[in-house]
């Protein structure tokens, strides 16, 4: 039956003398064999059927057999067929690329060059002979193996060499660990990998490291990618390229986090006009509620570390927010979605509790210390002060635009018409209002004379917003006032507007 199959290796050379063999090398072979088969057992496949046992050893023989245990489900027949495969193709590889795209294609489990540093370990030497042959029996004659080639040895050596050719290169992360004595230097990244190097006793790199111990770092060097490690050092310097997640979560908690969604639902009810009612009523309530929102911010606020600071930062980020909402206009929303952004992104990361957990947990669930978060809070710092920057131009130019846009290079009259509706009251008859805007003075006025409103401003949004101040001053001065309490004239004036709105 195909499941009575075995793999048989055969070894022979200098480790093998009268039918013995050398332990360690022996050992050494069959982990190396192992290890391969993990790392091309397909993910679907279970890992204990790629697991070799060995089997049926024969009196005064170098030739082993090893098999997979029968006890678990599967096709026995897979992990044989695959191995066999496998060192087939390393064979028949012409060259070092048919060699790469051969392991590239057969690897499942693991990383390419480690794959080859396991066929380095298991390939004969010139003097010796090892091969694998699939059969229910042990082979009577050598012909029955795959012997592994010779020739094979020197692509398999270019290939490792090739993935452990060291290239230039700059990497980002926090400096954790220095041996000066053993000229060793150690950095994890932001995806928490330990990357080791050499300074090769610098003196001027060995007062760098020192100096950025526990801060985020920019290595330059020759870098060894399949081991990790950095085998030259030409440069550290400070970097701004490590992001607070690299030290912690980014995650506020309880009534903190509760405002935090309740200020970007107040972003999206603007931006998006996602509240159920008239973006006039969002602006009308924008002061109350943008100061709960901030004072109840504040108060949720708990530092244990770098207090004033980030407490600093916040207060910088609402006053240019503030600026923002008290000059909004739609064609401001980009800047306002850039607003927000800065808030998930920056002011998020300085508020997280991260130093707080640091004081309380311990440093060993962090990379870095309190140490590497003040260096980051820096940085963070300085970015927004740079973004907020940014933001205030963007919209002092806006504004100019704005400005250019609604202030004519001559003198503007003209008349609008407004019927139906005005301000929520419905209309019973026109209104027809003179719009003026008078260059050199670079001042706009609307009125109505039959009411005596009127409204002035350096752009015409301004003075229609003085305008229909005027107005509701006129209503609630005259329409809602009892008329024996109004002078001949102002009761002239009411009736007046009687015969626009109604009673």
């Amino acid at each position: 039956m195909v499941e009575d199959k075995k793999i048989w290796l055969k070894i022979d050379g200098e480790h093998v003398v009268d039918h013995n063999i050398d332990i360690k090398k022996f050992a050494k072979i069959l982990e190396t064999f192992q290890q391969i088969a993990y790392k091309l057992r397909p993910g679907e496949q279970a890992p204990e059927l790629y697991q070799f046992y060995l089997n049926d050893i024969k009196p005064g023989s170098a030739d082993v057999c090893v098999t997979v245990s029968k006890i678990f489900a599967g096709d026995l027949n897979k992990p044989y067929n695959e191995l066999t495969k496998f060192y087939s193709g390393i064979n028949d590889s012409e060259d070092i690329e048919s060699l790469k795209d051969h392991v590239d294609n057969s690897i499942i489990e693991g990383e390419p060059n480690k794959l080859v540093s396991n066929l380095k370990d298991l390939w004969p030497k010139d003097n010796e002979i090892m091969g694998i042959a699939l059969s229910e029996e042990q082979p009577k004659d050598i012909s029955e193996y795959i012997l592994f080639k010779p020739e094979a040895k020197k692509n398999i050596n270019e290939l490792y060499n090739e993935y452990h050719k060291p290239v230039r290169k700059k990497m980002h992360g926090i400096l954790s660990r220095i041996a000066t004595d053993i000229d060793q230097f150690g950095f994890l990244t932001s995806k928490k990998d330990l990357i080791k190097g050499k300074f090769n006793l610098n003196p001027e790199l060995k007062d760098a490291l020192l100096e950025n111990m526990e801060k985020p770092v920019e290595i330059n060097g020759e870098y060894d990618k399949a081991n990790k490690k950095f085998v030259k050092l030409y440069s550290v310097y400070p970097s701004n390229q490590i992001f607070m997640d690299s030290i912690g979560e980014i995650s506020l908690q309880g009534r903190t986090e509760k405002i935090y969604d309740k200020i970007n639902s107040y972003f999206d009810s603007i931006i998006f006009k996602t509240e159920q009612t008239t973006l006039e009523k969002v602006f009308e309530d924008k002061t109350v509620v943008f100061d709960k929102l901030m004072h109840d911010l504040k108060s949720s606020l708990e530092f244990q570390h770098s207090s004033e600071k980030r407490k600093e930062a916040l207060s910088d980020y609402f006053e240019v927010l503030e600026l923002i909402l008290n000059n909004y206009k739609p064609t401001m929303n980009e800047l306002l979605k850039s607003a927000k952004d800065i808030f998930n992104d920056e002011i998020v990361s300085i508020l997280a509790p991260i130093p707080e957990r640091m004081i309380k947990s311990g440093k060993t669930k962090y990379i870095g210390s309190l140490t590497t978060y003040d260096e980051l809070l820096k940085m963070y710092v300085n970015r927004l002060e740079s973004k907020l920057e940014s933001l205030e131009d963007e919209l002092i130019a806006m504004s100019k635009k704005i400005n250019r846009v609604e202030c004519p290079e001559f003198d503007v009259k003209r008349t609008e018409t407004i019927s139906e509706e005005f301000m929520g009251y419905k209309l019973k008859k026109e209104m027809l209002l003179n719009v003026s805007y008078v260059k050199d003075e670079e001042i706009w006025e609307i009125s109505f004379i039959d009411l005596n409103l009127f409204g002035i401003g350096e752009t015409y949004e301004l003075a229609k917003e003085h305008f229909e101040l005027s107005f509701e001053t006129l209503i609630d001065g005259y329409l809602k006032y009892p008329n024996e309490k109004l002078s001949k004239d102002g009761l002239e004036l009411k009736n007046k507007l009687i015969t626009y709105l109604g009673e």
